[in-house]
């Protein structure tokens, strides 16, 4: 009993009349009346609490009279402490969880990015609600999740470190969970986080986007453009779910499924000396300029020509993006090798190209998906594949100025098995 004589269920320090300090204060699971108020003032949660004390002490009848009242016999109170044990563990430890999933994403998002902006653009939602999100789950918790340092973004305290990980992880169950009914129902939705190689994204990625949703459109899809390093990282991250790529430097732990083969071409201007020709070879391309699209894994492919002719590209410009490459390109800076064409011969200026196919025995790169291998693929990313691989196999002509490869079936039924 508190000092007023009436239980109280106010959390430890937090009761008006019955302070911190008091010698002895509040315990969850009492219910505080003022003897001196006709009235009862409770939170959403006190009055909660008092609504399930209530219901017990009508269903045992050790009790008469309201809530608060003294036992009127001996034996009643052993059967009242009875009731206020029942009632603590009801209201207590069976009480339902006051945090969401969402809370939790934004937990993580936090903790991965070290600041609320940059959580911000990773979930796509607005930084007062992450910030009062993690406020909400910080009460919730009981601890401190993030020590804020002004101008130098959130550091996770040690309490806000454990519990990262095991958040995490509840995430994680919380997708196996949804990608499970989605099997079982036969339903293609939920979200999809697609990455996609920085050079060719501009023209497959969009069109593909597009006719997906259009037959599946309770599919969420979100993309990511990056260079072959990172995507690498970003599968294994479980950042994306898949990455639509090229197969180069693959390595073991990840899956690749081909879809279209691409063979190397050369692109030059149109008074570049070599653009009479129909064809060229990399004897030919040797001693003048080139502008290597300078991205990792690439440039070695690229360049992988001429070493194994026993030559050396005469490098004059570098460039990480395709746009600036075709551009100095097609005002005469030097030639290029790609492996995609665009729709139109033309560089982003306007100023015209010209492509010509690399004579030889060069391998062509292969453009396909690629997944984590080891994973347990829900029906949405099975689904995916298969339509990205019909789409792009149906666009490759106008996309690309492609044909698709004479390829056996194991590939699309591991796709569709695997």
């Amino acid at each position: 009993m508190n000092p007023a004589g009436r239980r109280c269920i106010a959390a430890p320090g937090r009761c008006t009349r019955h302070p911190a300090k008091a010698r002895r204060p509040c315990r969850p699971g009492f219910l505080h009346i003022a003897p001196d108020e006709g009235s009862m003032r409770f939170s959403p949660d006190q009055m909660r609490r008092y609504v399930t004390l209530l219901a017990v002490t009508k269903l045992s009848g050790q009790y008469s009279g309201h809530v608060g009242a003294r036992p009127q016999a001996k034996g009643a109170r052993t059967g009242g402490k009875g009731i206020r044990r029942n009632a603590n563990h009801r209201a207590g430890r069976n009480m339902p969880l006051r945090y969401t999933l969402r809370q939790l994403e934004y937990f993580v998002a936090v903790g991965e990015t070290g600041s609320i902006a940059a959580a911000s653009q990773q979930v796509n939602v607005s930084s007062p609600s992450i910030s009062a999100g993690i406020s909400q789950l910080e009460e919730e918790l009981g601890v401190k999740l993030f020590i804020r340092y002004h101008a130098q973004g959130l550091t996770p305290t040690l309490a806000g470190r454990k519990l990262l990980d095991h958040a995490q992880t509840v995430l994680r169950q919380a997708a196996t969970l949804r990608d499970l009914a989605g099997d079982l129902s036969g339903s293609v939705r939920g979200p999809l986080a697609i990455g996609c190689l920085s050079t060719f994204a501009q023209i497959v990625l969009p069109g593909l986007r597009r006719s997906f949703i259009e037959e599946y459109d309770e599919v969420r899809i979100s993309q990511v453009e990056a260079d072959q390093a990172e995507l690498f990282s970003l599968l294994r991250q479980a950042k994306i779910d898949l990455a639509l790529t090229y197969d180069l430097d693959l390595p073991g732990d990840l899956r690749f499924f081909p879809i279209i083969e691409l063979p190397p071409l050369v692109a030059m201007s149109e008074n570049h000396p070599l653009a009479h020709l129909s064809e060229v070879s990399v004897q030919q391309l040797a001693p003048h300029p080139m502008v290597l699209l300078d991205l990792p894994l690439s440039s070695e492919y690229f360049l992988s020509f001429f070493t194994k002719a026993g030559l050396r590209a005469n490098i004059s410009e570098r460039t990480r993006d395709m746009a600036v490459m075709r551009s100095l390109v097609a005002n005469g800076f030097g030639y290029s090798i790609v492996n995609v064409r665009p729709l139109h011969d033309v560089a982003p200026d306007g100023k015209p190209m010209r492509f010509l196919p690399l004579t030889g025995t060069p391998r062509p790169m292969k453009l396909g998906l690629l997944i984590s291998r080891g994973t347990e693929r829900p029906r949405l990313h099975k689904v995916f594949i298969d339509h990205a691989r019909d789409w792009i196999e149906r666009q490759s002509r106008n996309l690309l100025g492609l044909l698709p490869p004479a390829e056996t079936e194991e590939p699309r039924r591991a796709s569709r098995s695997g």
